[in-house]
Parts: structure tokens; C-alpha cells; sequence
């Protein structure tokens, strides 16, 4: 039940942070400018942030509380106690074999490396930003940019299997219909900024973590670039927060109540932040078909409970809600059909494919599950 469990966790993680959004914005018409939302989420980032800092700061107190190693009288040593010189000489050696060394090949390498620390936090930035529930429909232009992402990585990275392509085919698809649907109902942005900010830019971002063009093929490292990297998203904070004016906060914040303040200041953040290190977990796992369909069934139930409603439904509405459902039921079934599997070779007492009660199913349709997957990350398929 491992797969169905980290499968069912990612879901329910976007599933409770849309269900937050959705009752902060149907409560504060003022969330839909996308301007008050590049502010909530800057401040969101800024408290976080805060937080950390203290925790971090707090647990070196503690650390430097806690030494016990005291430092040996030069005067009183005996023959057979160890010189201080020889305890710090023995304690660099240990600490420079126990610790990782990176070494880079030449300047250039290490400018490179800089560089993408730097790209990653200030996507790490605009990925609060993205993850949010709008009336412009925000987080569905990230899925599209996260559809863009995974058909460019399977084209580039993946070998296509059958079910890689019918998953391509089925996202594409609700795509299309989404943005026919959204044509039909007159949803459009006037000003380019809005269109910049709103379309292009969670389009961009979204293709950009899933593409494999931030961390390569494997994204082996891309959980510890995201940790360098928060640094860096927190800088990005600091412009937006200083060149706002006090009124424009005093504006928004004056249509808060208690429970909207709790929500935006408190469990969102929470709540985005745990849905960034889910994306950042599954991108490092190799469960991208995942964490695809996972973004993709968010964004299309966040539309969808707009859009539907018990008087009047449209066709394409109603053909988007069958495709979620087709693809979430297939996935979960898959899951089920491997843990069976699994559950049945171990009931058996048999460690071999070849002897289990599946073995003519088991080993062709194993490349379709995780394609071009790592085996060093295997131990890490339980994780989310």
C-alpha cells in the first residue's frame, strides 16, 4: 500500500490547500486582484521565513549549550593526555572525511551552480504565487505549464510506454476543453500586466520544475537546491514588501476578520509550503505522472465547482469532470492491482517474478509504472 498511500497524500494535500483558498477567496472578494495576491503571498513567504530563521537560530543556542567538550589545561597535561593541537588536528581530519566535499571542476562550474540557486529561489517565489485559487484561474495555467513540462520530459527523458501516452492524451485533452470552456464563458484579461502575471507566468514556472530543465533527467538533487535556494526566496520578498505603501496594506488587511487572518496568515502558508515539498519529493522520487495528474485534478476541481451547478450544465464541463474521474480511478486502480501483487508474492513466500501468481503481468507492464527510474531512489518510492 505504499504507492496508494504516497499517491492518496499528495492528493490530499493540494485537496486541502485548494479547499483553503476557496473559502478565503468566496469569503474576501478583495483576493482576486492579482495584485493583493503577489502581497499575501510575499508576506507569506516573509513569515515563514521568520520562522525558520527562529528555529534554526534557537537549535544553534541549544547546540552551543550542549557542548561537552571541555578544553584540556596546556599546563597540566600529562604524556599520556592528547595535546589540544593534536585533538583539533584529529577532530579536522574526522569532520573533513564525514562531511560531503563538492568539488567543482573549474570557475565556470561553480558560476553555473550559483546561478541555478538562484533561478530555483526565485521560482520557489513565484511558485507561492502560483499556488493559489483565483477567479483568473491561476493555478490552472500552472497545470497546463505542468502538462507542457511532463510531455517535453517524456519526449526528451521518458520512453513512451502505452500508459505514458494515454495519460499525455487524457491531459491534453482536458486542457482543451478547459480553455474552450473558459472562451465560451467570456473569461479574458485586458491588461498585460494581468495576462503576464496571471498566464505566462504560471505557464512558465509550471513547465520549468516539471521539464526536467531546472535539475536534469534524474532531479536527484533537487530537494537539498531547493533548501540552498530559500535564501534566495526570501530576497525576492523584500523589494515587493518595501516599495509597497502602508496604505495599500491597511486597504487590504481592513476587510479581514479573525477567521480570514488565521487562514491567510496561518494555514496557507502551511499549506502551500507542504504542497511545494510534496512537488519537490515526487520530482526527486521520479513520481512525475503523479504529482501531474495530482496538479491537474486540483486545478480542474478548483473550475469545476464553479462551473457546475444543478440548474444548468454544460457538456464540456461535465466531459472534463468524467476524464478527472477516469484518470484518478485508473491510477488508483493500478495502485491496487501492484500492492495485490505484491501482497500476494509475499503471502506466497516467493521472491521471484518469475514464480509469482502474476508473472506473465507483473514484469511487462513494470517499465509503465516508473519509466527510466532511477535504482538508486527505489528506497524512496514509499516517501511522498
Amino acid at each position: 500500500m505504499r504507492r496508494f498511500t504516497a499517491f492518496l497524500t499528495r492528493l490530499v494535500v493540494f485537496g486541502c490547500l485548494a479547499w483553503v483558498q476557496r473559502a478565503i477567496v468566496l469569503s474576501n472578494p478583495v483576493l482576486h486582484d492579482l495584485d493583493t495576491r503577489i502581497l499575501i503571498s510575499s508576506l507569506q513567504v516573509f513569515l515563514v521565513g521568520c520562522i525558520l530563521w527562529l528555529y534554526f537560530t534557537c537549535k544553534w543556542m541549544f547546540e552551543i549549550m550542549h557542548i561537552a567538550g571541555p578544553y584540556s589545561n596546556v599546563y597540566l597535561s600529562t604524556d599520556d593526555t592528547q595535546s589540544m593541537h593534536g585533538e583539533a588536528a584529529s577532530q579536522v581530519s574526522q569532520g573533513l572525511v564525514a562531511q560531503q566535499v563538492v568539488i567543482f571542476a573549474d570557475r565556470g562550474a561553480l558560476s553555473h551552480h550559483v546561478m541555478r540557486v538562484y533561478v530555483v529561489g526565485f521560482m520557489l517565489y513565484v511558485t507561492v504565487f502560483c499556488f493559489n485559487y483565483t477567479a483568473t484561474a491561476i493555478f490552472f495555467h500552472t497545470s497546463t505549464g505542468v502538462v507542457l513540462g511532463f510531455l517535453i520530459r517524456s519526449l526528451h527523458f521518458t520512453r513512451l510506454t502505452t500508459l505514458v501516452v494515454l495519460f499525455a492524451c487524457m491531459f491534453v485533452c482536458v486542457l482543451v476543453l478547459t480553455y474552450i470552456d473558459l472562451a465560451a464563458r467570456g473569461w479574458v484579461l485586458h491588461e498585460f500586466q494581468d495576462v503576464l502575471t496571471g498566464v505566462v507566468v504560471p505557464i512558465v514556472v509550471g513547465c520549468a520544475w516539471v521539464s526536467g530543465l531546472c535539475f536534469g533527467e534524474n532531479n536527484r538533487h533537487c530537494v537539498e537546491m531547493a533548501t540552498e535556494a530559500f535564501p534566495v526566496c526570501c530576497m525576492c520578498v523584500v523589494p515587493v514588501m518595501w516599495a509597497t505603501p502602508f496604505e495599500r496594506w491597511d486597504h487590504t488587511f481592513g476587510q479581514f476578520d479573525t477567521r480570514s487572518f488565521v487562514l491567510v496568515l496561518l494555514v496557507e502558508p502551511i499549506l502551500k509550503f507542504m504542497s511545494i515539498y510534496v512537488l519537490m519529493i515526487s520530482l526527486q522520487t521520479q513520481n512525475v505522472l503523479d504529482i501531474v495528474l495530482v496538479i491537474c485534478s486540483t486545478a480542474q476541481g478548483e473550475l469545476l465547482l464553479d462551473e457546475l451547478s444543478p440548474y444548468e450544465v454544460s457538456w464540456l464541463a461535465t466531459t472534463r469532470l468524467i476524464i478527472v474521474a477516469i484518470f484518478l480511478a485508473m491510477r488508483t486502480l493500478q495502485y491496487c492491482y501492484i500492492d495485490a501483487i505484491n501482497l500476494c508474492n509475499s503471502a506466497h513466500g516467493l521472491n521471484s517474478p518469475s514464480n509469482s501468481c502474476a508473472d506473465e503481468y507483473v514484469s511487462p507492464h513494470a517499465p509503465d509504472i516508473y519509466p527510466h527510474q532511477d535504482p538508486d531512489l527505489s528506497e524512496q518510492q514509499a516517501s511522498v
